[in-house]
Order: structure tokens, then C-alpha cells, then sequence
């Protein structure tokens, strides 16, 4: 509710130009051509993700033979209308949470940033404790892909040594 009252207040729409709910059935092509202004969770934008992927544990292997997991695309589910949307602008509250790449709200975020025109990430908690926290961060965004491959962001391919320029550069 918070949202909504600030966004009533502060853009001065209609109550019924705002799309807020917490739940993924209201979520339709047509709720969604219908707002102006929608506002979800986190939580919700991880189970739309999972509605039409599936986490696969031994997904591919590299060179060396070791398994790599990541998420795919489920061919017998459509593909939720959050993603396939085109918007003008994306803001993700709380941005410090999608620090795991892997997660589905992180990767969820990802589908909906690629959608829109503009991104913002808004967070109250700037401090990272690694760089791969940034990695996440980058790809719920849909930055660049230097920003999203982890090894970009060290000197050596031990990862010991981190590139400041980078960060300066993310920032």
C-alpha cells in the first residue's frame, strides 16, 4: 500500500491506472494494457519466472567434463506476460536483493529490464561484499554483458585481484 499512496500522490493517476497486486493469476495481458503503473514483488516476478522455467541441475557439461546448472526455458508453458511486455520504464526496489544470479527473481528481473526503455535500481543498502554481488545486480538489470560475466571483473583469473575501474565504471 505504501507504493500505491505514494505513487497516487506523487503522479496524481487514477486509482484504477495502478496495477498492484501480489498475486500472479491478476497478472494478465489485458491488467497489464490496462495500467499505467504496476507494482509487484519481488517475490511475485521470481514466480512468474518459475512458471515458465525450470531450474536444470546437470544442464551441460564444460571441457573439463564438470556439470554446470542454469535455468531453461519451459516449451510446454507460455511465457508470462511480465516478460514479453514492452515497458518505458522498470525500477527494482530493493535492488540489493537480486545479488544471486542464479536465483529466479534476479533472472525474472532480467526478462522484464530487457523490456524496458529505462532501469533503475533503487536500493538503501550500497555496501557489496564481493564482486559477484554486482554480477547479480547487473544481470537483473539487463546491463551490458561486461558487467555480467564475473571474470570481468577481477585482474587474474584466480579472481584475487579486483578491477577498480569497473567498479567505477558500474557506479
Amino acid at each position: 500500500e505504501q507504493w500505491k499512496d505514494a505513487t497516487l500522490d506523487t503522479l496524481r493517476i487514477p486509482e484504477a491506472h495502478i496495477l498492484m497486486t501480489n498475486q500472479l493469476k491478476k497478472i494478465t495481458i489485458e491488467s497489464i494494457a490496462k495500467a499505467d503503473f504496476i507494482i509487484v514483488s519481488r517475490d511475485l516476478i521470481g514466480a512468474a519466472f518459475k512458471s515458465c522455467h525450470c531450474w536444470v541441475t546437470k544442464h551441460h557439461q564444460d571441457e573439463r567434463g564438470h556439470w554446470h546448472s542454469q535455468w531453461d526455458r519451459r516449451p510446454d508453458k507460455l511465457m508470462h506476460p511480465l516478460f514479453t511486455t514492452r515497458f518505458d520504464m522498470f525500477a527494482i526496489d530493493e535492488v540489493h536483493f537480486c545479488r544471486n544470479p542464479k536465483i529466479e527473481s534476479t533472472k525474472g528481473h532480467e526478462l522484464v529490464s530487457s523490456n524496458a526503455s529505462k532501469i533503475i535500481g533503487i536500493t538503501a543498502t550500497p555496501v557489496f561484499g564481493k564482486p559477484l554481488d554486482l554480477v547479480g545486480i547487473s544481470i537483473a538489470m539487463d546491463l551490458p554483458a561486461r558487467f555480467k560475466n564475473v571474470s570481468n571483473w577481477f585482474k587474474n583469473s584466480k579472481m584475487t585481484e579486483v578491477k577498480t575501474e569497473m567498479i567505477s565504471e558500474f557506479q
